[in-house]
């Protein structure tokens, strides 16, 4: 592109910015890039100008992050457009636990961002993480890493977590603080030493690991948050880092957002599916209701919330929504990495059953109702509401339904054979604790 087409492209595409200047243009017609190279690269630099030198201007130390940002992004694809099957189907292996996930990802190779974003989102240790990370990310997985280290004065504060069945959220416990990162895994092993391999209770648990150190003032600041599950940590969140704290989606991307995540799935319209999202979540089951191997289409389903009973619907691409649950502190295994079909035998007369069983794999049947959902109930609703929708659709495409979707007596509907859950206790809090409560500022040394 030339300077005068670049100085065109920007003026209406940041339209909040001022002018690029011609020095600028001249530097991006110097790195010989296409025109999405470009706008990707002037992207960059305009999020580094606006939200961190607070500045509508084009200063040149966001044009050399931005220009800096698309260079590793060329040579990632690069790296990734020259990986093996071989490797590629290995990579596969280690990052996504689900065998039925792992046999469709093999035929359908994953675009460079996704495999990245797969990468990044995966339950496994930090150090596989870095291993197939885009250029940027494995430079953060590092810091993050290096960062587990203790220096003279740092010191860690280990918190226990778990979601708690009985208010349907997470519940946290401040442990104590350590010194090294060794002694921090001394305790989480001798905490699991008084569980039993399988026990219901700990699979539910993680770890809350905060690293905190000495700042110019010589108080206490909180430089990172990891999320370890067993003694492995799996999750982190850059505390420190000043332009993540400004670029919230880059702060977030190694906890929060790492639920995100657009995979392609094998699974049809009407099939029942497993969603684990174990230890920060409870299963649950639910049914496809469209699917497309699309990624950048949704993949919803319903299921039962197990604490509220409402049946909800969300996009498993987008991650598993429970009330109580999801929020931005911490993180979310994505429910694709783990998504597997349900053989169990449903309930005769369930309300999965019945909704499987009108939906039948046809897709038209599965958007109406996602329609219906959307429209009329603001994503979920009890068992009556969600049958009456069917029972609607089903009327309005002249098709006979069943008796029983219009006799309905909200009292009188069999659930399915996962709603073992007791009714929620209106007085619980929505967690306990909470890991603001430590200031290390506080302590007596």
């Amino acid at each position: 592109m030339t300077a005068n087409e670049i100085i065109a492209l920007a003026k209406e595409e940041f339209k909040n910015a001022e002018e690029l200047p011609r020095r600028v243009a001249d530097r991006l017609t110097d790195e010989g890039f296409d025109k999405d190279a470009v706008e990707s690269a002037l992207g960059y630099a305009y999020e580094y100008a606006h939200y961190v030198k607070e500045t509508d201007a084009w200063p040149d130390e966001a044009i050399d992050f931005g220009i800096g940002k698309e260079r590793d992004r060329i040579a990632d694809r690069r790296r990734y457009d020259e990986m093996s099957e071989e490797d590629y189907r290995l990579a596969i292996d280690e990052l996504v636990p689900s065998a039925e996930m792992r046999e469709h990802l093999y035929t359908h190779r994953l675009s460079c961002g996704t495999f990245h974003d797969l990468a990044v989102a995966a339950a496994v240790p930090l150090e596989v993480k870095e291993k197939y990370a885009s250029t940027e990310d494995r430079l953060e997985i590092r810091r993050a890493i290096d960062a587990l280290e203790a220096k003279p004065g740092e010191l860690f504060y280990l918190f226990d977590a778990w979601y708690d069945d009985d208010i349907g959220g997470e519940q946290t416990y401040g442990n104590a603080p350590f010194t090294s990162i060794d002694k921090v895994l001394s305790s989480i092993r001798v905490e699991a030493s008084f569980y039993d391999d399988g026990d219901s209770f700990y699979e539910n648990c993680y770890y809350i690991v905060q690293k905190w150190a000495l700042d110019e003032n010589g108080d206490y600041s909180k430089q990172y948050t990891y999320w370890f599950v067993r003694e492995v940590p799996m999750y982190f969140r850059n505390d420190s880092s000043e332009i993540n704290r400004h670029l919230e989606p880059g702060r977030l991307r190694f906890s929060f957002g790492a639920h995100c995540l657009g995979l392609p799935a094998p699974f049809k319209v009407g099939e029942i599916v497993t969603v684990d999202c174990t230890p920060f979540a409870p299963r649950v089951r639910g049914v496809v209701i469209e699917n497309s191997d699309d990624p950048t289409v949704g993949f919803p389903i319903i299921y039962r919330d197990p604490f509220t009973r409402v049946w909800r619907m969300c996009d498993l691409r987008q991650g598993l929504w429970l009330e109580g649950i999801v929020s931005d502190d911490k993180p979310m295994i994505s429910p694709m990495l783990r998504l597997s079909r349900c053989d169990g035998k449903l309930r005769p007369g369930g309300v999965l059953s019945l909704v499987r069983d009108y939906l039948d794999g046809d897709e038209a049947k599965g958007h109406a109702l996602w329609d219906e959902i959307n429209t009329c109930t603001d994503k979920h609703a009890d068992d009556a509401e969600l049958l009456a929708l069917v029972a609607e659709i089903r009327a309005a495409n002249d098709q006979a339904a069943p008796e029983i979707l219009w006799r309905f007596a909200p009292d009188d509907w069999c659930v399915s054979d996962d709603d073992d859950f007791e009714e929620p206790d209106e007085d619980a809090d929505a967690a306990g604790g909470g890991t603001d409560d430590f200031d290390p500022n506080d302590l007596p040394f």
